[in-house]
């Protein structure tokens, strides 16, 4: 058996323990399930074996929209820059692979608006997508949301879109779309890609449970930092 072979056992094992036994089980977890039922001690060891180490960082571009000119409203938008690793985030989004968690940000003097909607044209279509509902600046109004997101969760999205993400409460609805299985696109405010990362790390300070999760993305090669420059 070869990697993809494990991967779409452990989608089974996720749905079937689900179904039956009503109990909540993550990807990661599931991708450890498979690897015990098949003696390796984890899912790591079983990678090991197939001569496939995981890697040990995110999968990050630096990008620029090309929009169409004025005279031209029907020319294409596409990306510019690191076209390998749009290509292979656009080959997950698209096979059903999940999850995922996309990170798209931006300069404090940019905007992201232009990514996420090429991202969303693009490489979502003919899939359910949800929007999250706009997250409260404080603490007043969290329970509110909560209960919107939930309602809005009722239509069992392939992909949940939060927008920006600036308290650790947010994220924690992130990741918990996450560890249902889902593709999850965030923004952030951050001068490149790598600061888009460490900004991300940040929020997530205190817990290990959540860090823990990103480096399974990681592992899965299903974390993405993609930093918006200068659209053309």
């Amino acid at each position: 058996m070869n990697i993809s072979q494990y991967k779409a056992m452990a989608k089974l094992r996720r749905t079937s323990i689900q179904a039956v036994l009503g109990v909540p089980v993550t990807h990661s977890q599931a991708l450890e399930i498979v690897a015990r039922e098949h003696n390796f001690p984890s899912w790591d060891a079983l990678c090991g074996s197939q001569g496939r180490c995981p890697p040990s960082n995110p999968l990050k571009a630096s990008v620029q929209v090309e929009t169409a000119p004025s005279d031209q409203p029907e020319a294409e938008v596409r990306f510019r820059g690191h076209e390998q690793i749009i290509a292979h985030l656009g080959q997950r989004l698209q096979s059903g692979a999940k999850p995922s968690l996309i990170v798209i940000s931006s300069a404090p003097s940019g905007s992201t608006s232009a990514t996420t909607r090429l991202l969303f044209e693009q490489m979502l279509k003919h899939q359910v997508r949800t929007d999250a509902p706009p997250a409260p600046t404080t603490n007043t109004g969290i329970d509110a949301w909560r209960e919107a997101l939930r309602c809005a969760m009722r239509a069992d999205p392939d992909h949940v879109y939060f927008g920006h993400v600036q308290s650790q409460v947010v994220l924690t609805e992130v990741m918990k779309c996450v560890a249902q299985g889902r593709h999850v696109i965030i923004n952030l405010t951050a001068d490149d890609v790598d600061n888009a990362q460490q900004q991300l790390m940040a929020l997530m300070r205190g817990n290990e449970a959540y860090r823990r999760e990103l480096q399974q993305l990681i592992e899965h090669e299903a974390l993405y930092f993609i930093h918006q420059g200068t659209c053309a």
